[in-house]
């Protein structure tokens, strides 16, 4: 509406108005009306209809390139090959759409979890497409025509549905809306309308500035795996189905940690708990499962818990109120139809005006803001515990951070409440959580064995977050490739007429002959949801990294369940949502200091155990 965006330019305009605003206020006013900007607002009534149309298309196409990833069930499309032991015939020919029956012999070292969920017919078990179950059979199973198999399938799966012209469509909508509005290019329009990067050149350094930190590295990790490969017998080159596999021993061999063991202390009611002590010692809060009222289940094994002030008294929800301050659905495991993903989804928001009335914050009743928690976890079957893998856990950690984020918000506007902020700024809270999960004196304060009780043992708990600085290199690459391929598709000139050349040129400049493109089986991008809802923008992860890092080292590390210090990321960083600017509430965590990347990189190049010598740990770090 033309006559709203003149109002609010008014308001923006006229010095007198300007000064009588709260700070939340004049935000609310540039954000909105940069939110009317990119609608097309001051463009004539044809270019305007133009917007809308693209805007219309770009949500279409998002649809139907999600949509096929959301396959139907499994029981619907068996597939069994007509010789189930010929897994190389299977790696380079058959249906890609649905699972593999594959010799259950080949499955054995799976986890028993994973074993338990598989569907077996006779000598035979079927092999879902779920990304649990492919990830467990790259990480455990040795044999490498199964392992090709299941990765080539995996990775071009979603070419059969159409994805790649989908994609590509996709492109040269977002391509033209940026240049109806006057952008060379899609991310520099999403820069322009609300990051902390202010242009593509910024996002640009940071990165090469973080390649090079890591690319010696990278180098000296993939010729390990390529020697590890070898010593198992295999004379082949070193392929992308082996990194999962040969990454694992490794790390198992330096470190002794055999995770189906570690995950015998991380049974998930007591993590759900984990969670909870974290919220008490930081926020003062405690997480209380409910029962679920008719109709708030979208699917069996939802659960519902009440996010509630420990201690009574006080106003407007703020601590130490003696009530509920929000609600956590959590839907973790994996299921037929659902999508292979881990996200926190804001159901309704906090703030102070919602529902277009305002609602007294003097002891009366907010509106509750609820999120659901949605992953993807191997699903368990049989009586025993629920029991989590160490990356779940950390998973779970960090979706924990996107949901405090959007409960411990209470703005006075519903527009910048929670996480409605900039995508390089919003992974910060939940980056930060992540490391919670590998810090002893957290993980001591509930983790115990499943069967003798015994608490996990502050040496494991080292080694586990020692280890993940094994193959950082690797798992740095990674992310630079994704948010470099990103970056291409939403730039001045996006290669939508062939994406899979211009992911394959991506790919060689990261890993060059050491880790050879997979003809066939490397079309992730088909796949790749983050292209839908980052657009231009997933170097956040990388850049919310490095933010991450320096609050964890400048005010959690020696203490990182300081009340102080949690009252203070609440104060500073959760509460107020988008309604400051994310540099100002950084420097105010932070007393003041200048961001810096140094923490990141310094956590890049430190030193693991397999360039400091072996004899820095000795025994096995399992029960």
């Amino acid at each position: 509406d033309r006559r709203l965006y003149d109002a609010l330019q008014r308001v923006r305009d006229a010095p007198a108005v300007r000064c009588a605003l709260t700070e939340e206020q004049a935000r609310f006013v540039e954000l909105l009306s940069a939110d009317f900007e990119a609608d097309g607002v001051k463009l004539p009534a044809a270019r305007q209809a133009r917007v809308h149309e693209l805007h219309s298309r770009i949500s279409r196409l998002s649809s139907t390139y999600m949509g096929a990833l959301a396959r139907g069930s499994p029981r619907e499309r068996l597939v069994r090959p007509a010789a189930p032991s010929d897994l190389a015939a299977a790696a380079t020919g058959g249906s890609a759409d649905g699972p593999l029956w594959v010799r259950s012999e080949l499955l054995r070292t799976l986890p028993a979890h994973v074993r338990s969920s598989l569907i077996v017919d006779g000598a035979l078990s079927m092999l879902p497409d779920d990304p649990a179950a492919i990830t467990a059979v790259l990480k455990w199973c040795a044999d490498e025509p199964l392992r090709a198999a299941v990765y080539r399938r995996s990775h071009s799966a979603a070419v059969s549905s159409g994805n790649l012209n989908v994609l590509a469509e996709l492109l040269d909508a977002r391509l033209d809306l940026a240049r109806e509005l006057g952008f060379s290019s899609h991310a520099q329009m999403a820069m322009a309308y609300g990051r902390m990067a202010r242009c593509e050149a910024e996002v640009h350094s940071f990165l090469d500035m973080v390649d090079a930190h890591t690319h010696a590295k990278l180098r000296t990790e993939l010729d390990e795996l390529a020697a590890a490969k070898r010593r198992s017998g295999q004379t082949s080159a070193l392929a992308a189905w082996d990194v999962p596999l040969y990454t694992g021993q490794l790390k198992a061999s330096r470190w002794q940690i055999a995770p189906c063991h570690v995950a015998q202390f991380f049974q998930l009611d007591a993590a759900v708990s984990g969670l909870s002590t974290i919220c008490s010692r930081l926020f003062g809060l405690s997480l209380h499962e409910q029962p679920l009222q008719s109709g708030e289940a979208w699917a069996p094994g939802v659960r519902k818990f009440a996010l509630v002030d420990l201690a009574p008294g006080g106003v407007g929800g703020a601590i130490g109120t003696g009530r509920e301050v929000g609600t956590i659905f959590l839907d973790l495991f994996a299921r037929e139809r659902k999508q292979p993903l881990c996200a926190t989804f804001t159901l309704s928001a906090g703030s102070r005006r919602a529902h277009f009335g305002t609602l007294p914050d003097d002891g009366g009743t907010l509106p509750l803001p609820t999120v659901a928690i949605v992953c993807s976890f191997a699903a368990q079957s049989g009586d025993g515990p629920t029991l989590l893998a160490h990356p779940d856990l950390v998973t779970l950690h960090h979706e924990l951070g996107h949901a405090l984020h959007a409960l411990l918000s209470r703005t006075e506007l519903h527009h910048l409440s929670g996480v409605r902020g900039p995508l390089d700024f919003v992974e910060c809270p939940s980056l930060l959580l992540e490391r919670f999960a590998t810090d002893a004196s957290v993980l001591r304060t509930w983790a115990t064995h499943v069967r003798t009780g015994e608490p996990i043992p502050e040496r494991l708990v080292d080694a586990l977050r020692d280890s993940a600085g094994d193959f950082v290199g690797f798992d740095t690459a990674q992310q630079l490739l994704y948010a470099r391929v990103d970056l291409a598709f939403h730039g001045p000139q996006p290669p939508s007429a062939d994406t899979t050349t211009a992911v394959r040129a991506l790919h060689e400049r990261a890993y060059g002959a050491a880790l050879p493109w997979v003809d066939g089986g490397s079309c992730w991008h088909a796949a790749f949801s983050h292209l839908i809802g980052y657009s231009g923008g997933y170097y956040s992860y990388l850049w919310c990294r490095a933010l991450a890092a320096q609050l964890w080292h400048e005010r959690f590390a020696d203490d990182p369940l300081s009340p102080s210090a949690g009252a203070d990321l609440r104060r500073t960083i959760l509460a107020p949502g988008n309604a400051r600017p994310p540099a100002r509430m950084l420097s105010d965590m932070l007393g003041g200091k200048a961001l810096s990347n140094e923490a990141l990189l310094g956590e890049l190049v430190k030193p693991t155990l397999a360039h400091r010598g072996t004899g820095a740990t000795a025994g096995r770090l399992h029960a």
